[in-house]
Parts: structure tokens; C-alpha cells; sequence
């Protein structure tokens, strides 16, 4: 899934996670194949 914003000035991004359906279950990710593109 590809996600275009805005980041200028920033200077730290976060990757997070939160809670998806009030249960323990599915609440995982991987951000092995994550990037940042600057154009």
C-alpha cells in the first residue's frame, strides 16, 4: 500500500500500530519493506 504526504519539516517520522478491533488478535505488522521517497 502506497502513501502519499506532505512530510516537509519534519524530522522524525513514526511507523505505528494501534489497536484494530479491541482484541489481541491482529494487532501485528511488519515494516520490513518500508521506504521513504523523496521527489
Amino acid at each position: 500500500m502506497a502513501v502519499d504526504l506532505d512530510v516537509r519539516g519534519v524530522r522524525v517520522l513514526r511507523l505505528v500500530v494501534e489497536d484494530a478491533n479491541n482484541r489481541t488478535s491482529f494487532d501485528h505488522t511488519s515494516w520490513a519493506m518500508a521506504r521513504v521517497t523523496v521527489s
